[in-house]
């Protein structure tokens, strides 16, 4: 089976911190979507195959009516084979959002919801150029609920630049009241071609030290796993049976398209980087031309390093008996000297079943993982 990401590039303007592929939106988004089914008949033309999940991501998906999100998935369930329990999933920023616009994706099929609140202190809304207020999520949480979807995610960011550790528990407490099935807690980074990184170079803006990150990240774990919700990959908690699906074919390495200006995908043993300019990517599509920027074979030693530092992501780690079954090998006849260092340092723990990080190694993830690339 294969899961699907689908990218709509486009919001109502771009956040300070974002270095995602968006743009805001100006016009119609008719061009884009016709391109985007373009992009669907051409890939429904390697074969009728199964879909694990399906995510519409951005940019906002949310800018889409229900009507262009059911134009879309009519498409992908005339080409692909769509199970009726399959996750379809649809990011949402709160502005923009009614009853009305819910009940219409849900009556689509959407059924996952991912809602970008991000903190829920106004003046930290503002500073991070949202466009939406805690009363603009509170409305929009309300109506996904009597709207019937029954399966949401909320998104938070943590040590940002002018967020106390109060503040931040405020939010997380806030969030966990609301007993969302899923939340997804990401550190703040500060890349390159964003306002926030311009506004770090010209001393505007200080980045938290380590240690009040690690701070953060710790009393969120402890405090979401006292709610009942399950820490099962670094940054996603969910409470019992509520994993989002689709992340956890990239978590597992599986295959999947990647349909969208900017989007990658897995399949058929090569990546897939499409390009990331709307107006070239639609140009290409008019032209029934696959839009990739780059395409290139994933070797088994690839393949290896990518199922190993993506698994060590989730709390369970790696399979031992599936990364054999997998690739013919066990992970210590390629990295037994790196794994037994990490170990030693108690960043890794291993067991009979699996090898995964240590609570130790846990904040140190990314440390870890350039072992294995």
């Amino acid at each position: 089976m294969f899961g699907m990401y689908i990218h709509i590039p486009y919001c109502t303007r771009k956040c300070y911190y974002c270095d995602f592929n968006s743009y805001a939106l100006k016009g119609s988004l008719k061009e884009y979507l016709e391109a985007l089914k373009r992009e669907i008949y051409l890939y429904g033309q390697f074969g009728f195959r199964e879909l694990s999940s399906i995510y519409f991501g951005g940019g906002t998906p949310s800018l889409c009516s229900p009507e262009e999100i059911r134009e879309v998935l009519e498409k992908v369930r005339e080409l692909f084979f769509v199970p009726d329990d399959v996750e379809i999933t649809l990011e949402a920023n709160p502005e923009g959002l009614s009853l009305e616009r819910l009940s219409g994706y849900r009556d689509v099929g959407i059924n996952r919801l991912s809602i970008g609140l991000q903190a829920t202190d106004e003046e930290i809304l503002k500073s991070l150029g949202r466009p939406h207020s805690l009363e603009d999520f509170s409305l929009a949480y309300q109506w996904a609920n009597q709207a019937g979807f029954e399966n949401i995610n909320v998104d938070l960011i943590f040590a940002l630049p002018n967020q106390s550790f109060i503040q931040w528990q405020e939010s997380l407490k806030y969030v966990a009241e609301l007993a969302p099935t899923h939340v997804s807690l990401y550190n703040l980074e500060i890349h390159p071609d964003t306002l926030f990184h311009k506004w770090f170079n010209q001393g505007k803006l200080r980045a938290k030290e380590d240690e009040e990150e690690l701070e953060q990240y710790v009393w969120a774990i402890e405090y979401l796993q006292g709610k009942g919700y399950q820490h099962y990959e670094v940054s996603n908690f969910a409470l019992l049976g509520r994993q989002a699906k689709h992340n956890l074919v990239y978590w597992h390495n599986q295959h999947y398209f990647g349909l969208g200006a900017g989007a990658s995908g897995f399949i058929s043993g090569e990546r897939t980087l499409n390009v990331r300019n709307p107006e070239e990517y639609i140009t290409l599509l008019q032209q029934n031309i696959l839009p990739y920027a780059e395409r290139f074979e994933v070797t088994k030693e690839i393949e290896m390093s990518e199922t190993m530092f993506m698994g060590l992501r989730l709390l369970e780690g790696v399979s031992l008996e599936m990364f054999q079954k997998r690739f013919g090998i066990s992970p210590y006849s390629i990295w037994g000297q790196e794994i037994e260092d990490l170990v030693a340092k108690g960043y890794l723990e291993t067991s009979n079943t699996h090898l995964r990080l240590s609570r130790k190694g846990l904040p140190l993830a990314n440390q870890v993982f350039m072992a294995f690339v």
